[in-house]
């Protein structure tokens, strides 16, 4: 148990319990046993619902959020919520009274099959700059967007030369009623490029931008995926050499990894990854962002196919 703290864009523990971790777990498994030679029988199991939240307290001296946690409560980094594993394995059947060539060739085959999917990881959108003067280089929690309503913050596209996924003029930033700026203890930073071409609008009627306010309509890590889908395969044949011992068998396997070549991403990250959920620069103009640079080829590559022989006795 313990909190993320921000520090230069990264997090540290601090003493604090802040950290929440829950998990809900379903296991379905079916069998099915057929008569048959060397068969396998069919077997499946899916899991598993967690969610998992914390808060990131600032830890710049003087900073007026100390008091706050609550505004940096939400998803942690790792709260992937919904998880899918489905494994099957089956061995095709023969019949018994297959024998010599027709035994060799035509019997004792295995399909396997991994199918994984979760919802994906989360990220949050942040402006670029430090707008709450936290003297932390804009560390992720700290320069939070306004969610425009309506609008849909995901345009996912694949298929061109860049991979396309945050809708950056779906967010904009904080604003204040004009009528309350007197009553403000701290001055109302603005933007100067608001209006302009590639730039936030003007702010509503009657409402005044406020670069320095915490708006918690968006929060930490409320922008979620893409979705991780993947299957892997198998085929394995049984060589059996009874002259030797009945047990002693030849195993001839051949796995595909990510079978379909299908691709993985994580989303665009905000100032501690490669800073691209960072949509709006500190004049209120668009930084041109929010596309997907990373894969997530260290949790599956691409398609991969390996050959193995193995010896049992």
């Amino acid at each position: 148990m313990g909190v993320g703290s921000a520090e230069g864009g990264k997090y540290r523990r601090n003493n604090s319990p802040r950290r929440l971790r829950s998990c809900s777990t379903v296991r379905l498994r079916s069998i099915f046993p057929v008569t048959a030679r060397l068969m396998a029988p069919v077997s499946s199991e899916t899991m598993t619902a967690i969610a998992s939240v914390s808060s990131v307290m600032p830890m710049a001296a003087g900073s007026p959020m100390w008091w706050l946690p609550k505004a940096f409560y939400g998803p942690s980094d790792f709260n992937v919520t919904n998880n899918v594993t489905i494994m099957t394995l089956y061995g095709i059947p023969t019949p018994i009274s297959w024998t010599g060539f027709k035994e060799q060739a035509l019997s004792h085959w295995q399909l396997g099959g991994i199918f994984s999917y979760n919802s994906g990881t989360p990220t949050t959108v942040t402006s670029t700059g430090d707008p709450l003067g936290l003297s932390n280089g804009g560390a992720d929690p700290y320069g939070p967007l306004v969610r425009v309503p309506g609008c849909n913050p995901i345009t996912y596209s694949v298929g061109g030369p860049v991979v396309g996924y945050l809708n950056q003029t779906c967010f904009t930033e904080p604003t204040v009623p004009t009528s309350a700026l007197a009553s403000l203890p701290y001055g109302c930073a603005g933007f100067s490029s608001a209006g302009n071409a590639d730039s936030i609008p003007l702010a509503p009627a009657g409402q005044t931008y406020c670069a320095n306010l915490l708006p918690l309509n968006v929060g930490r890590n409320t922008i979620y995926g893409p979705k991780f889908v993947n299957f892997d395969f198998s085929v394995n044949k049984f060589f059996p050499i009874k002259r030797i011992s009945e047990s002693f068998n030849i195993e001839f396997r051949a796995e595909i990894f990510n079978i379909f070549n299908h691709s993985q991403f994580v989303p665009p990250q905000p100032n501690s990854g490669d800073t691209n959920s960072a949509l709006i620069s500190p004049n209120g103009s668009y930084a041109d962002v929010g596309n997907i640079t990373q894969p997530a080829n260290l949790q599956t590559p691409a398609r991969e196919i390996q050959f193995a022989l193995k010896l049992n006795w």
